[in-house]
């Protein structure tokens, strides 16, 4: 055999065992993958198998600059240099005079984006100029942000409003609860924006093999001595709740808290298109249309559930109050399917300091709740009983 033939077939006995050796490193590669895959799977903490396709994406907590800043217990919060007078309290854009008497009152607005301060027509800067113009005197605290749902109401009321001694606490909501959309499934308490915080935390798998990866450095971590690292995420008891009834333990949570503490509450449940008696111009039935075919699933069959249990709902709670046909007889008053415009804001303002006013609220020498038990009436006597 020449030295050239031999050459040959020792590169090619080369080529081979690199070849034959890659192969055989790639299957035990996967093997492992796939031992670890199970394995996790069993635990019942399953990780992706060979590719995780979000570790290469980029994580993003808010949808705008202006909801760019991070809330531990909401998820996230806006950036107060983006509206006037935000930051003079913390989460709250504040209507009234900053030199406050005796005699003002405290009212702390809470909702979505329907409450949001970024809208300046919203509805509880035109309460106070409701207010004001009836010879009211009251400092009106808006603390709505765009994305909570009565979830985050419940806990920036506790967190937030009741440490700054309000006399009324009023909520705006139900859109928001809609189908779960802004809660973690199976975890409603749980806004979407902390799961992505906490993943970005916890989730340092590499886009490749990703299971094995988090089977060794679990093992790693209990082998540490110190340093221990993060290794996951706690989200709570998983639930199985429909939309409308977390929103119902909601509103009667935050009623019970504020009771306690000697505060009065009333939730408005919020109109939207496709809900009650309005009849929308050619342009906002265009809008409703173009808004329902770009939402996921049958959003008419679930708007429809939801408002069917809630409206009842409101029917029976002596503290709730069902707006969805507040503008019926009105015309041209929304800027989109869920949103009002200036006007249709205007009418929520109105309603809502009728409803106040009809309460006695805005006297100062009653208090409605304690009026109401001293009568010896059932607190869960329906609004036409009472």
């Amino acid at each position: 055999m020449s030295r050239t033939t031999q050459s040959k077939h020792t590169r090619l006995i080369k080529s081979l065992a690199v070849l034959i050796g890659t192969i055989f490193t790639i299957m035990l590669v996967v093997l492992v993958e796939l031992l670890s895959f199970t394995v996790l799977k069993i635990r019942d903490n399953p990780q992706p198998f060979l590719v995780d396709r979000k570790a290469a994406g980029v994580r993003t907590v808010g949808k705008t600059t202006e909801l760019s800043y991070i809330d531990p217990h909401l998820g996230h919060a806006r950036d107060p240099e983006t509206i006037d007078g935000l930051g003079e309290v913390p989460g709250f854009a504040v209507y009234g005079d900053d030199h406050e008497s005796d005699q003002e009152l405290r009212i702390f607005a809470l909702g979505g984006s329907t409450t949001d301060p970024n809208d300046p027509n919203n509805w509880p800067k035109q309460l106070h100029e409701v207010l004001r113009s009836n010879g009211i005197e009251a400092r009106v605290f808006n603390g709505g942000v765009s994305g909570y749902s009565s979830n985050q109401e419940l806990l920036k009321m506790i967190r937030d409003v009741l440490p700054l001694e309000p006399d009324i606490i009023i909520c705006l909501n139900g859109l928001n609860d809609l189908g779960f959309c802004q809660s973690v499934p199976g975890h409603p308490m749980v806004h979407p924006y902390q799961e992505a915080l906490l993943r970005s935390i916890t989730d340092k798998k590499p886009y490749l093999f990703p299971s094995t990866s988090h089977v060794i450095g679990r093992l790693l971590n209990r082998l540490s001595i110190s340093n221990k690292q993060v290794t996951g995420m706690n989200l709570g008891t998983s639930v199985q709740t429909t939309p409308a009834e977390q929103w119902e333990r909601n509103i009667r949570i935050m009623r019970a808290v504020a009771e306690e503490f000697g505060v009065e509450y009333i939730c408005f449940l919020q109109p939207c298109m496709g809900v009650g008696e309005y009849s929308p111009t050619p342009e906002e039935e265009e809008m409703f249309r173009f808004s329902i075919e770009n939402r996921k699933g049958n959003y008419i069959a679930q708007i429809t559930e939801f408002y069917q249990h809630t409206r009842e709902t409101s029917s029976q709670l002596y503290f709730c109050t069902d707006l969805t046909n507040i503008m019926s007889g009105g015309t041209d008053l929304y800027r989109d399917a869920r949103h009002p415009n200036a006007k249709g804001y205007r009418v929520i303002a109105e309603a809502v300091f009728v409803e106040l006013n009809s309460r006695g609220m805005f006297d100062r020498e009653v208090n409605t709740r304690t009026a109401i038990l001293a009568d010896g009436i059932d607190p869960e006597i329906t609004r036409e009983e009472e």
